[in-house]
């Protein structure tokens, strides 16, 4: 239902992204124009890994300015059945959860991952989050900021809600779990969707390559792993090391040169 305005708009976008053939780059870049496509996937990378089950039939918001080229863009709104609550624990696969409801943000999420462009973005900006802002470094260390802040009045909340105050450490303590465990288990089920239209194993090309030193490199990229190899003119490197999925450390074979363009 439209808040405020009417539904026009909205209509218009889902049928474009009901209708058209995604595969094409040309509708890819006409999606872009539809909506905010970078807000789009951060919004559902963070319900995803969330693990938010009362969504996405459910619980979301949209917006678009009242202009000609205005985008959609969307809000996460009363996700609290999420981080492990319901479905308990962290390896609910909730990305196969979102393609299979009836739901505006399924129907736009089914069409573009048609698109291997998309697929191609989503992976990268998954891999983005998972070491950024929802690694467990962070979201532990705002589960504790938070913990901080209420935790002088918890003991009096417990007495008078009936409950344990080891209850709720056990709860914090749930929450850090989740943190600690849901992004492999999140990027594996996204990887390994026979919806992702993308080869299981492929070759890709380096962003950049930086020289560490005469007989080492280090290569700029996306979805490296700890089965990834390094090639020098099809010789491999004798000791990748995987710094992250953006990062890989190669010692250059011996009798390899660093002359010219890598």
């Amino acid at each position: 239902d439209a808040l405020d305005g009417t539904t026009q708009e909205w209509s218009s976008m889902l049928s474009f992204f009901r209708s058209t053939n995604m595969t094409a780059p040309a509708n890819y870049e006409r999606a872009q124009q539809r909506i905010d496509l970078e807000n789009y996937t951060s919004y559902m990378i963070l319900n995803i890994w969330a693990q938010n089950h009362d969504w996405p039939h459910n619980n979301w918001y949209a917006a678009r300015p009242r202009r000609e080229d205005g985008k959609w863009i969307f809000l996460s709104w009363d996700a609290e059945f999420g981080l492990g609550r319901n479905p308990g624990g962290w390896s609910a696969d909730t990305f196969t959860h979102v393609l299979g409801r009836n739901s505006s943000l399924s129907t736009i999420m089914s069409s573009l991952i048609n698109s291997p462009d998309y697929a191609q973005y989503l992976i990268d900006e998954l891999d983005r989050h998972l070491e950024g802002p929802l690694s467990p470094q962070n979201v532990i260390t705002e589960i504790r900021r938070h913990k901080s802040a209420i935790e002088g009045d918890m003991i009096e909340e417990c007495r008078m809600s009936g409950q344990s105050i080891g209850t709720w450490n056990a709860n914090v303590r749930t929450l850090e779990v989740f943190a600690q465990r849901r992004g492999p288990a999140i990027g594996t089920a996204i990887l390994n969707s026979a919806r992702i239209p993308m080869p299981r194993a492929r070759y890709t090309r380096p962003n950049a390559i930086e020289l560490v030193d005469p007989g080492e490199i280090r290569i700029i990229g996306t979805r490296f792993t700890d089965n990834t190899t390094a090639t020098f003119n099809d010789i491999p490197s004798p000791r990748p090391e995987r710094g992250s999925s953006r990062e890989l450390l190669a010692v250059v074979p011996a009798d390899m040169s660093l002359e010219g363009q890598p």
